[in-house]
C-alpha cells in the first residue's frame, strides 16, 4: 500500500500543486461584489488654505472586481482619494459617489457604491504663521547634595506654527509635555515634544526641543577674614567690636563657588538698638543669590558702647 502511494511521489505532487494553480486562477477570474472599510484621503485644497474639519479616516465602500483586483487591494490597502479643487476659504458639502473617488496605487478594483458616509461638509480657512515662544512644562528636583545651576536652557526657545488664521492670531506660545525630574544627580540634557491640542489645527515647524539643565555638587568653603562693618557709631561716645573680623563658611554649587571673593560678602553691626554696654552680637552677614552661610568663625563678637555721663544735660 505504501509503494503504491510513494511511487511517481515527485510527479503526483506536481500535477497537484499545478491542479491547485489552476483551481486558484479559475475562482480568483471571477467577479466579486464585496464591502470594506477603506482609508480615506481628501485631497486638492490650495497653498495658504487649510482643512479644519477632520475627514473621517476610513468611509465604508462595496467594491468590485475580479478575485485577482481584491486581493490586490487587500494586500496593499491604499487609501481612496476624493479629488476636490478649492482655492477660497468657506464650508464646502460633499457628496460622496462611486464616480468621485479613486485608488492612486494601480489597484484595479472599483467602487461601486458609497455606504456610509454618503454625505460630508467641510470647512476651510485661510492658513497664518507666527513665530512664538516655548514654554518648558519641567520639574527638576536635585538630589540631596546638589544643585541646579543656572537656568534651564531651551533650544530652540521659539518655533515657527501654522494653523488656522483665526486661532494662530492669538496664540503667543506652545509649550513642551510634562516632565518631571527626581533625586538628579547629573546634567539634563533631553529632547522633548511639544504639545499642541490637536484641536486647534496647530502644526509646529518642529516637534521636539531641546533642554539643558546643569546639575552640580554642592560644596563648601572658607571665606576670611571678613572686615565687620558698623552702623551708627555716633549714638554712643565710643564703641568698640572684638574681633573686627570673621571667618565664613559657605556652600555653594561646584565650580562657581571658586569664583567667589573676600569683598562679595558682608557683615554688618547697626548700633542703633543696641543699649550701652557689652554684650555678644551675631553679625548680620550677607551671601550672594544662590549661596548658603553655614557658620561663621567666631559665631559672635564682643560689642562695647559707652555713653558718657553728662549726655544729653
Amino acid at each position: 500500500m505504501v509503494e503504491i502511494i510513494t511511487r511517481n511521489l515527485t510527479l503526483k505532487i506536481v500535477a497537484l500543486v499545478l491542479a491547485g494553480l489552476f483551481w486558484f486562477h479559475v475562482v480568483t477570474e471571477k467577479e466579486y461584489n464585496h464591502e470594506f472599510e477603506v482609508p480615506f484621503v481628501f485631497q486638492g485644497i490650495s497653498d495658504g488654505l487649510i482643512l479644519t474639519t477632520p475627514p473621517p479616516e476610513r468611509i465604508h465602500v462595496r467594491l468590485s472586481g475580479t478575485g485577482k483586483e481584491l486581493l490586490g487591494y487587500i494586500f496593499k490597502k491604499p487609501a481612496l482619494i476624493y479629488q476636490t479643487a478649492i482655492d477660497e476659504r468657506g464650508i464646502y458639502p460633499v457628496e460622496l459617489t462611486s464616480e468621485d473617488l479613486y485608488f492612486d496605487d494601480n489597484i484595479q478594483a472599483e467602487v461601486v457604491d458609497v455606504i456610509e458616509p454618503r454625505e460630508l461638509k467641510f470647512r476651510i480657512e485661510n492658513v497664518r504663521e507666527k513665530v512664538v515662544d516655548v514654554i518648558p512644562k519641567v520639574d527638576i528636583t536635585p538630589a540631596l547634595g546638589y544643585v541646579k545651576l543656572g537656568e534651564l536652557e531651551v533650544q530652540p526657545d521659539t518655533v515657527k506654527v501654522s494653523g488656522p488664521q483665526r486661532v494662530v492670531r492669538y496664540l503667543r506660545s506652545v509649550s513642551t509635555r510634562e516632565l518631571k525630574f527626581d533625586d538628579v544627580k547629573k546634567n539634563i540634557d533631553e529632547n522633548i515634544r511639544l504639545e499642541v491640542a490637536d484641536t486647534l489645527f496647530i502644526t509646529p515647524e518642529s516637534t521636539t526641543v531641546n533642554i539643558f539643565q546643569r546639575i552640580v555638587p554642592i560644596v563648601e568653603k572658607r571665606f576670611g577674614p571678613l572686615a565687620i562693618e558698623t552702623y551708627n557709631t555716633k549714638l554712643f561716645d565710643s564703641t568698640l567690636i572684638y574681633p573686627d573680623s570673621i571667618y565664613l563658611q559657605i556652600e555653594g554649587p561646584r565650580g562657581l563657588i571658586d569664583s567667589l571673593e573676600i569683598n562679595n560678602f558682608s557683615a554688618i553691626i547697626n548700633f542703633r538698638g543696641l543699649e550701652a554696654g557689652s554684650t555678644l552680637v551675631m553679625p548680620d552677614v550677607v551671601v550672594p543669590d544662590g549661596y548658603k552661610l553655614i557658620e561663621t568663625d567666631p559665631n559672635s563678637v564682643i560689642v562695647k558702647a559707652y555713653k558718657s555721663e553728662n549726655t544729653g544735660n
